[in-house]
């Protein structure tokens, strides 16, 4: 598939090598994000991830306009809230590409922060035991600004350690 040869072509060449053409596969990749099969968005958000990881201070600026453009976060959101939880490789490849962005461009952490649903799936994630979940769940509340407001949720503190015991894979109780 073309997404499958994003994910090669991204991860062997160099950025500046793609410099030229770096603006077209980000168009590209952004509108193919929000197909419907997994097996195309899951390589578009990894060839995604790779691009913006490591973009050049230069090129920067372009990218993350052409990102705002696509409204990339409104669509990793919704394909978080429609099938996130069901396929564990679609969420860790959705929400590493939502930190990512996030991490770049802060001021698309409002609108994500109060989505409700969105939260409410993300806390619920915490709940698995899978090594990769736990891993970006931490670079996706870190991304957030969560890392220091977790212990102001609307649990108790018992629950609230807990939660970041097991996101960080340490008991905090002890």
């Amino acid at each position: 598939m073309a997404s499958n040869v994003a994910v090669k072509l991204v991860s062997i060449l160099p950025i500046p090598l793609l410099q030229p053409r770096l603006l077209d596969l980000v168009y590209c990749l952004s509108s193919l994000l929000s197909s419907h099969q997994v097996e195309v968005a899951i390589p578009c958000a990894t060839a995604l991830n790779l691009v913006i990881s490591n973009l050049s201070a230069t090129s920067e600026k372009a990218v993350i306009e052409a990102l705002k453009e696509t409204e990339i976060s409104i669509c990793i959101v919704r394909n978080i809230k429609n099938c996130g939880a069901q396929k564990i490789e679609y969420f860790v490849e959705m929400a590493s590409l939502l930190s990512t962005i996030l991490l770049r461009w802060p001021s698309s952490r409002f609108p994500v922060c109060n989505d409700v649903e969105l939260m409410k799936i993300i806390a619920n994630m915490h709940t698995r035991t899978d090594s990769s979940i736990k891993l970006v769940l931490l670079k996706l509340y870190t991304s957030l600004g969560i890392k220091i407001s977790i212990f102001y949720l609307p649990l108790n503190k018992t629950k609230n350690i807990s939660l970041l015991s097991s996101i960080c894979c340490v008991n905090y109780l002890d």
